[in-house]
């Protein structure tokens, strides 16, 4: 929870320096790209993960203006602490899903659970 408190005040500070910043272009395509999807998820989008990768270089714009506007220092804060937050988490969700991964393997190298 913590982390994505983090990831939302690092993509608030990104869009508020998107809006002063002279490439206005950049944002206003990676803002608009990111509301389509939502809305497209709003309507197709049962599947949580359904054509997320896609919007990942968007939240990297974003990101991007936040730390390269005039705050900074506090969106390298907000950054830090999302990687430091988040990274424990995700390595724990990256070993259960090596687990099922092994799990799996056997039962289908088997025939039959362990």
């Amino acid at each position: 929870m913590l982390a994505a408190a983090c990831f939302g005040a690092l993509a608030v500070l990104g869009v508020v320096s998107a809006a002063r910043s002279p490439r206005r272009d950049v944002a206003v395509a990676a803002i608009g790209f990111l509301l389509f999807h939502t809305a497209f998820h709003l309507v197709w989008g049962e599947i949580v993960l359904l054509y997320v990768a896609h919007a990942v270089p968007s939240l990297a714009a974003i990101v991007a203006f936040a730390l390269a506007g005039p705050w900074r220092r506090a969106a390298t804060a907000l950054a830090l602490a999302f990687v430091l937050v988040g990274g424990p988490h995700n390595i724990a969700r990256f070993r259960e899903a090596a687990d099922l991964a092994t799990l799996i393997a056997r039962i289908n190298r088997v025939g039959a659970e362990p």
